[in-house]
């Protein structure tokens, strides 16, 4: 089935890169309702999408490439028949931005607000374009494939959300909706050239965001489509055990995933608000609970643990909470034996070095921090303190040494 679906999307592609070029004017042209990068709160009606494409896009510089080097005829818009619209008018579905400047090339005042800039680029521009090279299809899946070329793997990459939109619309395009949601991500993933695991992951967070766009983003100030870091949210969910106190996985020992952009009542909604409020909200400072996004790792250690997490619910920093779990062991284990690692490579270098004061105090100082290291470690299983040089390891445990 996988590579069926992958060789239907490639012929597709190659169908629309070789189709013949037809040119449509510009009023027959009409945006897409339904492009993955609309946000769900923009009303689907021409002139507000117009509005909202002039004014969260560099709409300007655009209009400005076209109005001095003319419309590229080598990369037509891609459209379909738009029959709602009226007798050879068409609906964009890919290259809604450029159709966006080509119509404010002719009218900046179509939308709200008008930049004096974008007054004056089409005022002055030395083309104008009305009659646009197009590529027609006959229906979106014809279309929907490409676009995955284009903006999931290729070059013009959309950013993160709208990449999960596009996935879901693509995957209830192409796959029976009574296979496996296995399979139906494994088609999704072979049609755009990326990973199983990487098309559910996206619908995943997807499934959680539309949870969080539901619930009003948990009436987190400042928090809505346009500003949430959708990236971050994904990563965040990434990790087992955040993805386990979402709901994303079923909390019992055979952990298997819910797949909830299929079952969105799987979610856990009580725990998804504290992870939004933990990673989104801020303090008075601008900063949040769990600060960069380095810190996933700790955040998804609280929240596996019952003492750790009470302690962040309670207002705890996230650092505190950390140290009541046992992260905090694995990442100092891993701290030495980097350290170690480190340090061993240096003991092999130093018969070929020449005295350097700057080193031999820098050897002093590591020495130090060893013994203060040793002599903590010690003080905590009631064996006497060392003032003497550690003694030099000669091997490591075997089950650090079997994950490398």
């Amino acid at each position: 089935m996988a590579t069926r679906v992958k060789k239907k999307t490639e012929a597709i592609a190659r169908a629309i890169a070789d189709a013949p070029v037809t040119r449509v004017p510009l009023r027959n042209l009409h945006l897409d309702p339904k492009n993955p990068r609309l946000p769900s709160n923009v009303p689907r009606r021409d002139r507000e999408i117009l509005n909202y494409i002039a004014e969260n896009t560099a709409i300007e510089d655009l209009a400005n490439a076209i109005a001095t080097n003319d419309f590229f005829p080598g990369e037509p818009l891609v459209v379909v028949p738009a029959p709602e619209h009226g007798t050879d008018h068409y609906t964009v579905v890919e290259g809604n931005r450029r159709l966006t400047a080509l119509r404010l090339l002719q009218n900046p005042d179509d939308i709200r607000a008008p930049s004096t800039r974008l007054r004056s680029i089409a005022e002055n521009a030395a083309h104008a374009p009305t009659s646009i090279p197009v590529v027609i299809r006959t229906s979106r899946d014809e279309v929907l494939p490409y676009l995955g070329f284009r903006h999931i793997t290729g070059v013009k990459a959309w950013e993160p959300l709208a990449k999960a939109r596009y996935m879901r619309q693509l995957m209830e395009m192409l796959s029976d909706k009574r296979e496996k949601p296995e399979t139906r991500y494994r088609e999704v993933a072979e049609a755009i050239g990326s990973r199983p695991t990487n098309v559910k992951r996206n619908l995943d967070a997807l499934a959680v965001y539309e949870l969080m766009e539901r619930s009003n983003f948990f009436e987190i100030p400042d928090l809505d489509e346009n500003t949430i870091k959708f990236g971050l949210l994904y990563t965040a969910l990434g990790d087992e055990n955040i993805a386990l106190y979402a709901g994303l996985a079923r909390d019992d020992d055979t952990g298997a995933p819910t797949h909830p952009i299929f079952h969105p009542n799987v979610l856990n909604r009580a725990h998804i608000r504290e992870l939004v409020g933990w990673i989104f909200r801020k303090n008075a400072d601008g900063e949040t609970v769990l600060g960069e996004s380095r810190n996933i790792s700790r955040l998804g250690a609280v929240v596996a643990h019952a003492a750790a997490t009470k302690a962040i619910r309670t207002g705890s920093s996230l650092e505190y909470a950390y140290q009541l779990t046992t992260g905090i062991v694995s990442e100092f284990n891993s701290l030495l034996y980097s350290a170690e690692q480190t340090l061993r490579s240096a003991a092999g270098l130093v018969v070929t070095i020449p005295y350097d004061g700057q080193a031999a105090a820098l050897a002093e100082r590591l020495h130090a921090y060893t013994t203060q290291i040793l002599n903590s470690l010690a003080s905590r299983r009631g064996a006497p303190t060392s003032t003497a040089t550690p003694r030099k390891a000669t091997s490591e445990p075997k089950s650090k040494r079997s994950r490398r």
